[in-house]
C-alpha cells in the first residue's frame, strides 16, 4: 500500500512542476512584452527628439542673422556709423530698427540727422545674405564744430532690430529680435 500511495504522489509531482513552469513561462512572456513595449516607446521618443534637433539645426544653418555694430565713422573720429549686416544664408525680411524706450529725435537744436534716422528706419527693409548697410549714427557735441550740439542717434541706449525669415513651403514665417546695448 505504501508503494501505491508513494507512486501516486510521484505521479502528481510532474503535474505540479508543469503547472509552475507554465506560470513562470507566462510571467516571463508578460515581462518580455512589457520591456519590449517600453523599449519601442523610448526608441520612438529618441527618434522624434532627433528629428526635432535635426530640424532645428537645419533652421539654424539656413536662417538669416542680422548683426548690428557701431563703428568709427567713415568720416573719422569722433563720429560713429551704424553697420547693419545679414550674416545668415537667407534674406532677412521686414527689418525694423528702433531705439528701446526712446525715439529717433533731434539731439540738439541743429540736429537734422536724428529725425532723418527715424524716417529712414520707419520703413521696413530687406537684407540679402552677406549684404550690409552703413549709416551715419552719431556725432558728439564738439565746441569747435558747426553746427554745435550732438547729431544723430543718442550716445547711450539700446538698439533693437526685429526681422522675419520666410522659410517657404508650408512653414510659417519666423520672427527674430536682436539687440545692441
Amino acid at each position: 500500500m505504501w508503494i501505491t500511495e508513494h507512486a501516486s504522489a510521484v505521479e502528481l509531482v510532474p503535474g505540479w512542476i508543469g503547472a509552475i513552469a507554465a506560470a513562470v513561462g507566462a510571467l516571463v512572456a508578460i515581462v518580455a512584452i512589457a520591456l519590449t513595449y517600453r523599449q519601442l516607446r523610448l526608441t520612438s521618443i529618441q527618434i522624434r527628439d532627433s528629428a526635432k534637433r535635426e530640424s532645428q539645426n537645419s533652421e539654424d544653418q539656413t536662417r538669416p542673422y542680422v548683426g548690428l555694430d557701431v563703428v568709427t565713422s567713415v568720416g573719422g573720429s569722433p563720429a560713429f556709423d551704424l553697420v547693419i549686416a545679414n550674416f545668415g544664408r537667407t534674406t532677412a525680411r521686414r527689418i525694423v530698427l528702433s531705439i528701446v524706450e526712446r525715439e529717433f529725435e533731434a539731439q540738439s537744436d541743429q540736429d537734422a540727422i536724428g529725425p532723418a534716422l527715424g524716417r529712414l528706419f520707419a520703413v521696413p527693409f530687406d537684407l540679402a545674405p552677406g549684404a550690409r548697410r552703413r549709416v551715419f549714427w552719431h556725432f558728439p557735441d564738439d565746441e569747435n564744430s558747426t553746427p554745435g550740439g550732438s547729431l544723430g542717434a543718442p550716445a547711450v541706449g539700446e538698439l533693437r532690430a526685429a526681422y522675419v525669415w520666410e522659410p517657404g513651403g508650408n512653414e510659417p514665417e519666423r520672427h527674430y529680435v536682436e539687440h545692441l546695448r
